[in-house]
């Protein structure tokens, strides 16, 4: 399966929409639902982390679109701003739950059609689509079950938690990136991870995934750096020391 440059640019310009300026991000970010009750509380916390989880998406998207040269522009709301003001949670709820699904679908979809891409940019942004997918899953989810949509629904007003629901933090999981982007996992089981891949997702893999920036970069954009050959030097890995410095040795050739 090919894939041209043309297809790219519009899936491209496809994923910024969908981290932008869609109904979704404006749901997320910009209603104003009625808290009653704690159940009311905890969906608004959801949406409040997903929106925030959706801005470090927006960050990669660019970073991709300037690697190919392009400026996208935002795209206007699909809605008039004061449509879904003033909803009750559950009506908002509902709402977020049927769109994020049907944007998984979506953002799965445009995945698969550049399974074969070779190239690098094309790589990255199959990633963010993943990602994307993945946090939109994950959040309808959590938000299905405190509506009672989910399968383990929740009742329709559930007993107050244990801790103080203002200062309760959703469970949410931020987009992570390739499987070896886990600085739990030593260094060979992030090289297996990474096996047959690329050179920038091996240099990826060898990073000690802790995103400090230290070298200046999180660690999928040192690894990008060098791959590119804009940052020649494999020194700057402070967690992964001397095994990291090593690797990328290797991986260089050097």
């Amino acid at each position: 399966m090919s894939t041209t440059a043309t297809s790219v640019t519009r899936d491209l310009i496809a994923l910024w929409q969908h981290e932008t300026r869609s109904l979704l991000d404006y749901l997320a970010s910009s209603t104003s639902p009625i808290v009653l009750d704690d159940r009311d509380r905890f969906v608004v916390k959801e949406l409040a982390a997903f929106h925030i989880a959706e801005e470090a998406l927006q960050v990669r998207v660019l970073d991709v679109c300037a690697d190919l040269g392009l400026r996208p522009d935002q795209p206007p709301y699909p809605i008039g701003a004061p449509t879904y003001n003033f909803l009750r949670t559950e009506a908002l709820g509902r709402i977020f739950v049927e769109l994020a699904r049907k944007d998984a679908e979506g953002l799965r979809a445009m995945s698969a059609r550049h399974a074969s891409a070779a190239d690098l940019p094309t790589r990255l942004m199959r990633y963010i689509m993943e990602d994307a997918a993945k946090l939109r899953e994950e959040t309808s989810n959590r938000v299905a079950e405190l509506i009672g949509l989910g399968q383990s629904a929740l009742a329709a007003e559930p007993a107050a938690p244990t801790t103080n629901a203002d200062s309760a933090s959703p469970a949410v999981s931020a987009p992570t990136g390739p499987a070896w982007h886990d600085e739990g996992l030593s260094l060979d089981e992030r090289m297996a991870l990474s096996k047959g891949l690329g050179l920038f997702e091996q240099l990826f893999a060898a990073m000690a995934q802790t995103d400090c920036t230290a070298c200046g970069y999180d660690c999928e954009g040192y690894a990008r750096a060098i791959a590119d050959g804009s940052d020649k030097d494999i020194s700057k890995c402070a967690p992964g020391g001397d095994e990291t410095k090593d690797q990328l040795k290797k991986l260089l050739k050097k």
